[in-house]
């Protein structure tokens, strides 16, 4: 079997069907090719719910984020006629002198990232158990980001845009260089003029020269149950930034508080032999830090969840045109921060592929720090 479209997104996480949907509306017959089920578990776009935050220590990255809050999500807002986003305060805590104060410094000019002062941000979030001596700032620009109503919003905007979605369909081998770009799949070939490439933790294997700049690593949360006067799902967006960072959103189609530690320094993980179960060590620590982050009482864990994360070396994104065939855009290293990135992300993937450039002004800016070249300079460097 042979098919033929304009342009062929690989990957149906959240970055690959954002791109698909910008590219449908660019008049582009576009497929969506994904190894599994759209809102599988062996990635990291599944789940419910997501923080949204424009605040960052790097005033760069502060200010792609906050571009995608104002603009990405609510294009897809309007185009989905749903709300994507719960705007909602999200409270950063943390000592004084550690890592929160180059967040406050990035965002100092930002007036919707506001320190608070400690008294009054523990009488605003009596849930929450802020140490003395802790810098509290409060981001507005941010919230929740309903995860699954994202996918199938996407999902339907594609479909209904003339695209095609190719489930359990896995891609072999990406060809470059003919007069098509071709890909290899257990189903036959698909050929295409210009393909993006957003495959999550399998791209180490799709592309094999990027996997030195790539490190995939398991990532585990919990939904704990909290004995609180407030309804869990009234919880506050969080996150506690120190020497490690531990985070959570209230209830969001789930029962209890999501809670989890952002972690990208664990054993390597591969895609191939995921294991998505959580273990009774990894519960037991998220509940430790339930019980530790929370003013009010934490009965237990309702349910944990894993992921696979695939991060850079530094966490910036790649977003480039392969180095062998610029019809071909690159997404990749978005776990951990990338999801509140995704409308905006695939804008800028669909013009790559099919402009070569994007005059994304926050794109612009961060362009050099997110190319592939660079990546592997780092990686090389760390080798």
């Amino acid at each position: 079997m042979r098919r033929s479209f304009d342009t062929v997104v690989v990957g149906g996480g959240v970055v690959g069907l954002a791109a698909a949907w910008h590219l449908g509306r660019m008049g582009h017959r576009v497929a969506v090719i994904e190894r599994f089920r759209i809102g599988h578990v062996r990635g990291s776009s599944h789940g419910t719910s997501r923080v949204a935050r424009a605040a960052y220590a790097d005033p760069e990255w502060a200010a792609f984020a906050r571009t995608a809050l104002e603009e990405g999500w609510p294009l897809l807002e309007r185009a989905s006629g749903m709300e994507l986003v719960q705007r909602q305060p999200v409270v950063l805590h943390g000592p004084k002198e550690g890592p929160l104060a180059a967040w406050a410094a990035a965002t100092e000019d930002y007036s919707c990232v506001q320190r608070v002062p400690l008294a009054e941000a523990r009488v605003r979030y009596p849930q929450l158990d802020i140490p003395d001596e802790s810098l509290v700032l409060e981001d507005r620009t941010g919230g929740v980001i309903r995860a699954a109503d994202a996918l199938s919003a996407l999902s339907r905007q594609i479909v209904e845009e003339g695209g095609r979605l190719f489930e359990a369909s896995t891609v072999l081998r990406v060809n470059t260089g003919g007069s098509e770009v071709t890909l290899e799949t257990e189903r036959g070939v698909i050929a295409c003029n210009r393909a993006v490439i957003a495959a999550g933790p399998w791209t180490e294997h799709l592309l094999p020269f990027l996997a030195p700049a790539l490190r995939v690593v398991r990532q585990n949360l919990a939904h704990a149950e909290v004995i609180s006067p407030t309804a869990a799902e009234d919880f506050p967006v969080w996150a506690r930034v120190a020497d490690q960072l531990d985070y959570g959103v209230p209830a969001v189609q789930r029962q209890g508080v999501k809670v989890s530690r952002h972690t990208i320094d664990g054993p390597k993980a591969d895609a191939r032999r995921f294991v998505s179960t959580a273990s009774a060590t990894d519960e037991r620590e998220l509940l430790g830090i339930a019980q530790e982050r929370f003013a009010d009482q934490v009965s237990r864990v309702a349910c944990t969840e894993t992921c696979l994360y695939t991060v850079t070396h530094n966490e910036d994104f790649i977003l480039d045109l392969h180095p062998a065939d610029r019809r071909i855009a690159i997404g990749a290293g978005f776990s951990g921060h990338g999801f509140k990135f995704a409308p905006l992300v695939g804008r800028i993937l669909a013009e790559l592929a099919s402009r070569g450039t994007s005059e994304v002004p926050a794109y612009q800016t961060l362009r050099n720090r997110l190319s592939i070249g660079t990546h592997l300079r780092i990686a090389d460097a760390n080798s």
